[in-house]
């Protein structure tokens, strides 16, 4: 068994995630609260990303999906289901050999994850996993609207935009 500890910006743990991934040769089964960790560091999307296109296949249970970060992970093959129950530590499972556990911490948090890497008890993470799953229900269709479709609607107003004068103020 192997430890990591709090880190600023979860450093420590984005790295070991993404290790992880890269040794991922047929499957990763994610278990995790509001997937805030995919949402927030676009290196571990990128490690996803290529770990998808390798031919791995990934499924997740979230207690919640943004329509955007779903859509995307089903567009790379991603199996999603979704369900209100919660388990304390979230947990990665790479191959059904290894798993990486993240103990409790705040939702949504940056710097508070800690815990381990081990090749013992995997089985059991399996189980839970099979049973939030079977619980939960699999996204088919990606409802809601796309975040960035959102922002373009609603431009921030009252903030000075005009780059007609840029030229000159740089001579």
């Amino acid at each position: 068994m192997k430890r990591f500890g709090k880190s600023h910006l979860d450093i420590e743990f984005r790295r070991i995630v993404a290790a992880e991934l890269a040794s991922a040769k047929k499957e990763v089964m994610v278990v995790t609260g509001e997937f805030s960790a995919f949402t927030n560091y676009m290196d571990l999307q990128s490690a996803v990303h290529e770990t998808a296109m390798r031919g791995v296949k990934f499924r997740i249970y979230s207690n919640s999906f943004l329509p955007g970060i779903a859509r995307k992970l089903r567009r790379w093959g991603g199996e999603l289901y979704t369900g209100a129950e919660r388990v304390r530590d979230h947990f990665m499972i790479i191959d059904g050999n290894e798993v990486v556990v993240s103990k409790a911490h705040p939702a949504g948090s940056s710097g508070d994850r800690y815990g381990f890497i081990t090749r013992r008890g995997v089985s059991n993470y399996i189980a839970t996993f099979r049973d939030l799953t079977g619980k939960g229900r699999l996204i088919r269709r990606v409802t809601g609207p796309d975040p960035l479709d959102v922002w373009l609607a609603n431009p921030i107003r009252g903030v000075w935009s005009d780059s007609s004068g840029v030229d000159d103020s740089l001579i």
